[in-house]
Order: C-alpha cells, then sequence, then structure tokens
C-alpha cells in the first residue's frame, strides 16, 4: 500500500523489475528488504524536496505528480549508463491503473514510454547515511 501511494505505476514498474522479491514481504532475506528500504526511503526523500522546491504542486497534489526515475530510462542514454536519478515534474497526474494492468506493473512487464508524459525534468540527488535517506532537488 505504501508503495502505491508514493510511486507511479512506471516508477513501481521499475521497482519490481530491480527488486522482484519484494513482491510479497516475506522476510526471507533480511538484506534485500534493507536494500528495497533504503531506495524506497531515497524515493520518498527526492519526492519530497522537488515538492518543496515546486510552490505550485503544493500539499495535496501528492507524490504521483512526481517521477523519480533513472536517467537510463529517460530517451537517448547509452546503454548501461550510469543510472543516476532524474524528476519529471507531469503538467498532469498519471491515471490509475486497471487491476489487470497492476499485476502486469507487479511483474515488472508493463510498457512505459516516458516520450508520452509532458512535464519538466529537474536535478535531483539522493544521498543515503545509516539509516537517513536525504535527497536536493535543483528546480528551474
Amino acid at each position: 500500500r505504501f508503495i502505491s501511494k508514493l510511486l507511479t505505476w512506471p516508477e513501481r514498474n521499475y521497482f519490481y523489475k530491480r527488486f522482484p522479491h519484494c513482491k510479497v514481504f516475506a522476510g526471507e532475506d533480511p538484506q534485500a528488504l534493507r536494500k528495497a528500504s533504503y531506495y524506497l526511503a531515497g524515493r520518498w526523500a527526492a519526492k519530497e524536496a522537488v515538492r518543496k522546491a515546486c510552490e505550485h504542486l503544493g500539499d495535496s497534489n501528492g507524490f504521483h505528480s512526481i517521477m523519480i526515475l533513472p536517467l537510463s530510462v529517460f530517451p537517448k542514454q547509452p546503454p548501461g549508463a550510469t543510472s543516476r536519478p532524474q524528476a519529471l515534474v507531469l503538467r498532469d497526474r498519471l491515471p490509475e491503473l486497471s487491476p489487470q494492468h497492476e499485476d502486469k506493473v507487479m511483474n515488472g512487464g508493463l510498457d512505459f514510454d516516458i516520450d508520452s508524459l509532458d512535464g519538466q525534468l529537474c536535478e535531483v540527488s539522493i544521498s543515503h547515511d545509516s539509516t537517513y535517506a536525504t535527497a536536493v532537488a535543483l528546480v528551474p
């Protein structure tokens, strides 16, 4: 439930590809769960930094107006390019998915075309230190 509130469906699609064991948090692999938790904490911090830097988003617009994806997802990146994140502040929120499409997201198999979205790209930096995640956003 937290993942659905924090991440847009393309972000969830990427998350489940990167952390396939997290479809069900069985607790069988604490190290893998810790890595996924660090990832989610960093994404939360980045979205919060972008939201605070964009006054027009306001408090109620939520995290689904902001996408944090690795640069390798964005077009014109060479294969194996750095996976540093970049934010996309969406002009319009992405629509919610139907249950059958959500199943595809859970398997990391729903196609997504970033070129179909309208919004403003901005730079983000995410840092982790022990139990803390911090982020800075540079929004034009």
